[in-house]
């Protein structure tokens, strides 16, 4: 069966583990570390629920996203002062390996895209005054994962015997366990412990990506657009007090100014169109093509949509093509891709 087809039935029928691609890992050690980077993002990471990931967003003093990260905290109080290090931005680390791949103690990783972690790095430095936060990057000892699909949660207990952690999030629309493992952990044991198939293929995790509205830098994370307009919505905290572009974001929800939408959108077509193509409507310009990918014989994309073009149509156009746009959480798979669509 193609390997497509396993993974969407998977995500639709049981759980899939899902190796995310192109992602960074950073363990952040500091006594002002989760308090700087509460400071300087949309969420509230500071009133945390325990064993959750925290997806938040940097913004520019406009509002426009930089980049989105998870933020994965582990065990007690990681504001306290038990995170601690010497200058851990060079090769030379001085006491406990921070570099190994040992999950003990209270513990905060950040992951971001590997494309989007120099921007995002220079942001945080450029408001780092006096703070005692270091970041050291993992990436090489630690992966990560997200088993997802409608019995992920069920399979918590199970998890937990894993030689990794994990947190609870989310996959674009669909919520998600987020697993965080040594390297040297074989992928395959991830999902035989449990009795799920595992995809570390970097095209299936592209498709179920852009399927699931999961936005991604250099396409849909963009200084073009703010976090409303990308579907970051629920990692903006309307009760924390000020983060840069706080102003702007909170102008936005108040006055109802939010004027575009992230969308997907499906169709048959035979052609895969590319982003910055425009999306049109009853003849009219109706946003922007972000992302695209197909397979199954669908072509899948997303597109930063206006607002009032959304409204009142099922069908947009791009390259004179017709697409579907999704409006359901999860997107319908069986009406998306039926069988004879291989």
């Amino acid at each position: 069966m193609n390997e497509l087809r396993k993974a969407i039935n998977a995500v639709s029928e049981h759980a899939l583990v899902l190796a995310e691609h192109d992602r960074k890992v950073f363990r952040i050690t500091g006594v002002d570390a989760l308090d700087l980077l509460h400071r300087i993002s949309t969420n509230d990471l500071l009133n945390r629920p325990a064993d959750q990931s925290i997806t938040t967003v940097f913004c520019n003093e406009k509002g426009r996203v930089i980049e989105s990260a998870e933020i994965l905290c582990r065990g007690g109080d990681l504001t306290g002062g038990d995170l601690t290090g010497g200058d851990l931005r060079g090769p030379d680390l001085r006491g406990p390996d921070l570099t190994g791949s040992d999950l003990t103690g209270s513990e905060l990783f950040m992951t971001c895209s590997a494309a989007g972690s120099e921007a995002l790095l220079r942001w945080i430095d450029k408001f780092t005054i006096t703070e005692d936060i270091h970041l050291i990057d993992v990436s090489d000892v630690f992966s990560t994962h997200c088993l997802i699909g409608p019995q992920a949660i069920q399979r918590v207990t199970t998890i937990l015997l894993l030689a990794g952690h994990f947190w609870h999030g989310r996959f674009g629309s669909l919520p998600c366990l987020r697993i965080l493992s040594p390297k040297e952990t074989p992928p395959e044991s991830l999902g035989a412990l449990i009795g799920i198939p595992v995809v570390e293929s970097g095209r299936t995790y592209e498709f179920l990506r852009v399927l699931h509205s999961v936005p991604l830098f250099g396409h849909e994370i963009v200084d073009a657009f703010n976090p409303y307009e990308v579907g970051l919505i629920d990692a903006i905290s309307f009760t924390k007090g000020c983060y840069i572009g706080q102003e702007v974001i909170a102008r936005l929800d108040t006055y109802k100014k939010v004027q575009r939408q992230l969308r997907m959108l499906w169709s048959d077509s035979s052609g895969m169109p590319q982003p910055g193509t425009p999306v049109v409507v009853a003849g009219e310009h109706a946003g922007i093509l972000t992302s695209s990918t197909s397979g199954l014989g669908r072509v899948i994309v997303l597109a930063v949509l206006r607002s009032d073009a959304i409204q009142g149509h099922e069908v947009f156009r791009i390259n004179d093509f017709p697409y579907v746009v999704n409006e359901v959480s999860p997107p319908p798979y069986s009406l998306i891709f039926q069988r004879d669509a291989e």
